[in-house]
């Protein structure tokens, strides 16, 4: 393999501009809500497309909904994770993840959902970042033999203790 890899010129793409992407986006799949696609898939088309195809993306967005409830304190976090399968673990913490990406744009002042940055207002650069590092031990613990279940309990019970009013906390 070294050698094959030696004689292969190597390309590397960029992910395209943000305008170009939901355009297209749009093109192929109406009715897509392209600036949250691309959000969710970091900036990557096909990625977003391919989401949107599996039914990923509309799962991760219920996720999304689902984390935004658990904040407000209008669910509780054993019971919201309940709701996510073993199989479905890996792709709720994607939608976690991609909560606190929305969140930290809201942080640096970049264009972020509306709930996400009041959520970044509440949370804090320290909360998130506690948050993050726990979201990628967790990424990492779903590849071993961990069970999923108490991956997502731990991680949402996190959540609603960090993003719990300041008055409840």
């Amino acid at each position: 393999a070294p050698t094959l890899r030696s004689r292969c010129q190597r390309l590397n793409f960029s992910v395209p501009d943000q305008e170009m992407a939901e355009t297209w986006l749009e093109q192929v799949s109406p009715g897509i809500n392209a600036t949250m696609a691309l959000r969710d898939s970091a900036g990557a088309p096909l990625a977003a497309l391919k989401a949107r195809e599996s039914g990923a993306l509309e799962l991760r967005s219920a996720w999304r909904d689902q984390l935004y409830a658990l904040a407000a304190q209008r669910i509780d976090p054993i019971s919201a994770a309940s709701k996510v399968d073993k199989d479905g673990a890996a792709v709720w913490l994607r939608a976690f993840m991609g909560l606190l990406r929305e969140i930290l744009r809201g942080l640096a002042g970049v264009d972020a959902e509306p709930r996400a940055l009041a959520l970044s207002h509440r949370l804090g650069a320290a909360h998130v970042e506690q948050l993050l590092a726990e979201a990628v031990e967790s990424q990492r613990r779903l590849q071993s033999n961990a069970n999923p279940q108490l991956i997502i309990e731990s991680l949402m019970i996190s959540w609603w203790r960090r993003t719990a009013p300041s008055d409840k906390r």
